[in-house]
């Protein structure tokens, strides 16, 4: 075999389980909406979708691990997406991308996403040490990603001197989470006036009469 057939097969082998693990993700995501993570079963994500029930262990182990996988996909997409905007817009529109950009995601209905709020609602309500570990780590950062930005326009004068960056970014992230996870139960619930108020709560504090 030469180089050049070798290495088109290996290429070949990695597009086939990057595909594999990609379909075994959504099939877990779409399963833990439906039926929780207590109850989603590694051999029933296989089966649904369309692999052996044994795959999923072979490729993630553990549920732990699956989850685990999940759980970093998603909120490494959202950081991604909100690293390719404008970063030098100003404070109040860069909190006002991550708000936007946090309902745009919540908007699409991908399984992924849904299946990552069900995630935190769990680990948060009653997860193993493991779990709630995992969802500290990722709510860190998602803290972190706010107050860097306030900062920023803290020393540039944009943000007002007397904003406690804890307790804005304690709020603003309750309210976009608690939004979430009453959607992911009703279902029904408008995204656009929530959107809005969120939006009006960053203005309202960031804005030309925060000051």
């Amino acid at each position: 075999m030469t180089n050049s057939t070798s290495g088109r097969t290996r290429r070949r082998q990695e597009e086939r389980r990057e595909q594999a693990e990609r379909s075994l993700l959504m099939a877990a995501a779409e399963l833990i909406g439906e039926v929780g993570p207590t109850k989603m079963r590694l051999s029933d994500i296989g089966a649904r979708a369309g692999y052996s029930r044994g795959l999923t262990t072979h490729y993630f182990g553990t549920k732990g691990e699956l989850i685990r996988k999940i759980m970093d996909t998603v909120t490494d997409d959202f950081h991604t997406e909100l690293a390719s905007h404008d970063l030098d817009q100003g404070a109040l529109a860069s909190i006002n991308d991550i708000v936007s950009t946090y309902f745009t995601r919540l908007r699409g209905d991908d399984p992924m996403v849904r299946a990552r709020i069900a995630l935190w609602a769990d680990a948060a309500a009653g997860g193993t040490e493991e779990e709630r570990k995992h969802a500290i780590e990722a709510d860190e950062r998602f803290r972190v990603e706010i107050i860097t930005r306030l900062t920023k326009g803290m020393e540039a004068g944009e943000v007002p001197a007397d904003l406690d960056l804890d307790a804005f970014t304690t709020v603003l992230i309750g309210m976009l989470r608690g939004t979430a996870v009453r959607y992911l139960l009703h279902g029904k619930v408008d995204l656009a006036p929530c959107e809005a108020e969120a939006l009006a709560f960053v203005k309202g504090r960031l804005g030309p009469h925060g000051h």
